[in-house]
């Protein structure tokens, strides 16, 4: 009975002068996988595009280094287009063979003593690539990943910044609200659909950066969820929301209007102002700021890819990499909630039990 073949398709890279002894390579790869090699385009097809389609479609890249390949700048085209997939398995050949730097980083398998029987190296190199097609389909759009893209970055830490002068802005009307005067919940509620985007983005980033603490191997499990949109969803379900913002500062009876008697006329424009950007935040700022999941699920998909092809020391560095790179935005998300938490206690807000509760005056022994 034939050994049913796991789904995806596994690309093969070598040079054609090496066709001979791969193979038997290629051979032993096609009795477990569907395989794939550029002699297999069909007659009139336009090569070049029609191999793009198939690196592109590709789960899987196995590339073949010989003395040969190595010196072949369309095998380093092709592994470079399908790096940031993680989804390239190296195998070595000749013992001699020099691979060019910025692909000698990958741990390659050694099969330059393999003489067509089996091997641990061989068996090694069947499960890296039974891994890699296990892993769940997905779409293969474009993705912004924290080594190709950092202006999702740069959006993200632009908009904490922008987020927190707007709390600064509400923070002189503090004054007004202390010891529980006026609609101090509305204005308590502001600050917590701001408060919670900010955390809902820091917890992402704790997570992605979580599985590479420890000193063991990598767990790919973890990226498998985050390539799924983990990230994003949890970004989503906990963030604020601008809509609930315009309730708290404009209905009748709120804040605004217990406010417009007590402050000056421009006073009260500039507040209108800053709960206006505040109440428009879904379409601006609080999505540039949750933007930063998008990158992250991208990220993870690399690394979830490195890890199922065992390329356990990349994967690490590309993680604490991309912690270096997202060091800003955390400290920028820890000082603006510090500031909220400030204009909070001004005005009489303490937490308990990660619950709000607010300090009422005729609560205080008299």
């Amino acid at each position: 009975m034939a050994q049913r073949r796991p789904k995806g398709m596994v690309f093969i890279s070598y040079a054609h002068e090496d066709r001979k002894r791969v193979e038997p390579l290629i051979k032993a790869l096609a009795t477990r996988f569907n395989v794939w090699r550029d002699q297999e385009i069909e007659l009139g097809d336009i090569w070049r595009q029609a191999l793009m389609e198939k690196l592109d479609s590709a789960r899987c890249v196995v590339v073949i280094w010989t003395t040969a390949s190595v010196g072949r700048d369309f095998i380093w085209s092709e592994i470079e287009r399908v790096k940031d997939r993680g989804i390239v398995v190296p195998v070595k050949l000749d013992r001699n063979a020099r691979i060019p730097p910025g692909f000698d980083q990958m741990q390659h398998l050694d099969l330059t003593s393999w003489s067509g029987s089996g091997t641990k190296a061989l068996q090694e190199l069947f499960a890296r690539i039974k891994r890699l097609l296990a892993r769940p389909s997905r779409a293969q759009a474009y993705e912004p990943t924290l080594t190709s893209d950092t202006w999702e970055l740069d959006r993200s830490l632009q908009a904490t910044e922008d987020l927190q002068r707007l709390s600064e802005d509400i923070r002189t009307i503090g004054g007004i609200l202390m010891q529980g005067a006026g609609p101090v919940e509305d204005l308590l509620s502001t600050l917590e659909e701001v408060h919670r985007t900010y955390a809902s983005v820091g917890d992402a980033i704790s997570r992605f950066v979580a599985p590479a603490v420890h000193r063991g191997p990598i767990d790919a499990k973890p990226y498998l969820a985050m390539e799924r949109g983990q990230l994003e969803t949890l970004i989503e379900n906990n963030r604020g929301h601008c809509t609930r913002i315009v309730e708290y500062y404009a209905r009748v009876g709120g804040l605004r209007d217990w406010l417009e008697p007590r402050l000056t006329v421009d006073k009260l424009k500039s507040l209108d102002e800053t709960f206006g950007q505040l109440g428009t935040a879904d379409g601006d700022l609080f999505d540039a700021l949750a933007g930063i999941g998008g990158v992250l699920t991208g990220e993870a998909s690399v690394i979830a890819g490195l890890v199922l092809a065992g390329q356990q020391k990349i994967a690490r560095q590309r993680i604490l990499d991309g912690r270096k790179k997202l060091l800003p935005l955390e400290r920028g998300l820890s000082k603006a909630m510090r500031s909220v938490q400030r204009i909070e206690s001004s005005l009489g807000f303490v937490p308990l039990e990660n619950k709000r509760e607010f300090k009422k005056a005729s609560s205080k022994p008299q």
